[in-house]
């Protein structure tokens, strides 16, 4: 008759430990991230690697854009500006499980969703990045535009977020042409 010692440990040690394990080595979720769980038995040790995933995720419409330059199909002028959606959606998980395509529920966007450029900060790769403002933030959607300025080609995106919960970011890709 063996008894397990049960440990967990943070899978980065930059952010918490997403679970904690009871004695029994009952795995509670608190945090998102990704864990070791440990159990050491007569000398035997054993471990599992956990993901806790959010249950809730931003959907960003249409996933990708691009901005200026020509269609490459029809040869007419590509728009300068597009209107970005976010819709939120809540996952049931034993909806999930159970092979049912119908998981996700649509659920009202956080008040306080932003948008945002996520390429910032670095002086020295910002103008590889900076092609694109936002205008008209709501939460629900943003426009995006292409700056004159821009002369080249390049790629940014566009995340809408709810900063400091659980709520998994959408994004969205923007092709810019000159």
């Amino acid at each position: 008759n063996y008894t397990f010692n049960w440990s967990v440990s943070a899978k980065d040690a930059d952010f918490p430990t997403p679970v904690t394990i009871s004695s029994t080595g009952l795995v509670t979720a608190n945090n998102l991230g990704g864990a070791f769980v440990t159990a050491v038995a007569g000398g035997i040790n054993g471990q599992a690697e956990l993901t806790v995933n959010p249950d809730t995720v931003i959907m960003v419409n249409p996933f990708y854009v691009s901005l200026g330059g020509f269609d490459p199909f029809t040869f007419q002028p590509n728009p300068t500006t597009a209107n970005l959606t976010a819709t939120t959606y809540k996952i049931d998980r034993n909806a999930y499980k159970t092979g049912q395509s119908n998981f996700l529920t649509q659920i009202t966007n956080p008040s306080n969703l932003t948008w945002t450029l996520p390429l910032k900060g670095i002086p020295v790769i910002d103008s590889f990045y900076d092609l694109v403002d936002l205008s008209n933030q709501t939460s629900s959607g943003v426009t995006v535009t292409k700056k004159s300025s821009v002369t080249g080609a390049g790629t940014s995106f566009v995340i809408a977020h709810v900063p400091g919960t659980g709520v998994e970011p959408g994004i969205s890709a923007i092709t810019v042409m000159p």
